[in-house]
């Protein structure tokens, strides 16, 4: 393996500067780089990258802060990939795979995807390449998952997405269609899988995006209006943002090209671009965008911007000659890479870096209040309301229920037993940050549904160690469903009611404790926990 130094000289930095700093200029002649990814505490770098004196494009390179190491180009049996660029890598089973818009490798007819063994490039599985481009790869419950413009593997069909274990591939397209790009990106977001793209959920329309929790696949809300190129993970927060050529999320939200889940619904982020974005990443606890958008409403970009909180906001110049994407925080510093040749108003071969020092003020902090319903109704005398709030990583939490109940835990239940309108408020503080969140529930007596008052509702077996059953006394005729949630209050599963016994099929959830509510009418009369051992 080829391994070159590289030495870096900088100028002193003061503590508040923020700045663009060179990468790889005295090795790095041009590059394309599409992806970056930290693998023990070094980072890789994808695409095609050419190396001064060198007239190859190599696929992949890795940095740990001192030294570049180069991934061979040949192996030993003369295989070498050859032409188009690797769009995104993963390390599985402690191999290299590679995916891309390769077409051509010297010595052998492998396509699209590969792995490193080591000493050679070799063909995954053994019925054959993916028909046409893999964009995006993730590792999901120990499988590696693809996705792309493929619509087989050899003679198999795959819809833009599948699954390798290790020793085959898996379908994981039922209830998934995909279109001309099919799968952009995949992410994992409350421990399911995230594919967007051009792609359907249930045979429907284009929701452009969806999820998948090893049972089957779901849509977050009703989607986007246009397909999805980009996703990341605000983990602090616990939302999903994604990026793409639409324009209204949720049917109803102007989001323009970027939003953001919060786990319940889509919210947009400030005017959006003018363009669309094709990286998302989190650098110092904020969320960073690039591609080809060069503004926010009259805010002036330049292909990146960063959200501080209240609007998007520019990286000095921006970059030019191109656009981005790829981002990735590493050692304190945002690796931006892409197509462009300038950043911050100097030359650069495809890739840079931004610094900013550390973030001093509490704009990342965003707490929400959720709860499954924003109506409840006394029965017997009292209801239980459980509430959630999203930083699983804050301090402390410190809850006011409206009525003179109080918590400090970060997903409390509360029992009311008076009726009224109640402005439920949680104050999270993370380190010297504290941000406070409040929502409105009404409690209420008459429901309209007096005559289910008595309601029979029974789950079994519960503790259970495969499914649940579910029996009511509800007529069939009756407009009802089940809706299970996680206690982190995301939707698993929802089932409409259409007999006396309702089967909750638990395949490839994990096991701890879940909600079951049954809504009659749009309206949450009764709820019981689940648990599955």
């Amino acid at each position: 393996m080829k391994r070159l130094v590289l030495i870096f000289f900088f100028t002193p930095v003061f503590a508040f500067s923020q700045e663009w700093r060179h990468f790889g200029d005295e090795i790095i002649d041009m590059a394309g780089i599409y992806n970056f990814e930290v693998i023990n505490d070094t980072l890789w770098l994808s695409g095609s990258v050419y190396l001064k004196d060198e007239g190859i494009s190599r696929k992949v390179i890795k940095w740990d802060s001192i030294n570049i190491d180069t991934v061979p180009f040949y192996g030993e049996d003369g295989i070498a990939i050859e032409l188009g660029s690797a769009y995104d890598f993963k390390i599985f089973n402690g191999k290299m795979f590679l995916g891309g818009a390769f077409h051509v490798f010297s010595g052998s007819d492998i396509d699209y995807i590969t792995f490193w063994n080591d000493t050679n490039w070799l063909e995954v599985g053994d019925i054959g390449n993916p028909s046409a481009d893999v964009n995006a790869m993730v590792i999901y419950m120990d499988k590696l998952y693809i996705g792309g413009t493929f619509y087989s593997i050899g003679s198999e069909s795959f819809d833009r997405i599948a699954a390798w274990d290790g020793e085959e591939w898996i379908s994981v397209d039922e209830g998934f269609g995909g279109i001309m790009d099919g799968v952009r990106d995949l992410a994992i977001y409350n421990n399911e899988l995230v594919a967007g793209g051009m792609i359907g959920i249930g045979g429907g329309a284009m929701e452009f995006i969806g999820s998948w929790d090893e049972n089957s696949w779901k849509n977050l809300g009703t989607g986007f209006d246009g397909p999805v190129f980009c996703l990341t993970v605000d983990s602090l927060n616990n939302f999903l943002y994604a990026g793409g050529q639409f324009y209204m999320a949720d049917d109803t939200v102007v989001a323009m090209f970027i939003a953001r889940w919060d786990g319940y619904k889509w919210e947009n982020i400030g005017q959006g671009f003018n363009s669309e974005p094709y990286a998302l990443g989190m650098y110092r606890k904020e969320l960073y965008a690039g591609g080809t958008f060069y503004q926010s409403g009259s805010i002036p970009l330049g292909y990146i911007a960063r959200w501080d909180g209240e609007k998007w906001d520019s990286l000095q110049s921006g970059v030019d000659g191109g656009a981005v994407f790829a981002l990735q925080e590493y050692k304190e510093e945002l690796y931006v890479g892409g197509m462009f040749h300038v950043a911050g108003g100097d030359s650069v071969p495809g890739i840079a870096k931004w610094y900013m020092p550390e973030n001093t003020s509490c704009d990342y902090l965003m707490p929400r209040v959720f709860s499954t319903a924003d109506e409840y109704y006394l029965n017997s005398g009292s209801v239980e309301v459980q509430f959630y709030n999203n930083n699983a990583y804050a301090s402390s939490w410190d809850w006011d229920f409206g009525d003179l109940g109080t918590a400090n835990i970060k997903d409390p239940s509360h029992i009311y037993t008076d009726t009224g309108v109640f402005n439920v408020q949680v104050t999270v503080t993370d380190g010297t940050c504290v941000k406070t969140a409040t929502k409105t529930i009404h409690i209420d007596f008459d429901s309209g549904l007096q005559e289910l008052d008595n309601l029979n509702l029974k789950v079994f077996p519960n503790p259970s160690e495969n499914n649940f059953t579910v029996k009511t006394s509800i007529d069939k005729a009756v407009n009802s469903e089940l809706k299970i949630t996680g206690l982190n209050g995301h939707t698993k599963t929802s089932i409409k009611v259409l007999s006396e016994e309702t089967l909750i099929d638990t395949e490839g959830w994990s096991k701890g404790t879940y909600i079951c509510n049954l809504f009659v009418d749009g309206k949450l009369v009764k709820s019981e926990k689940l648990i599955l051992k």
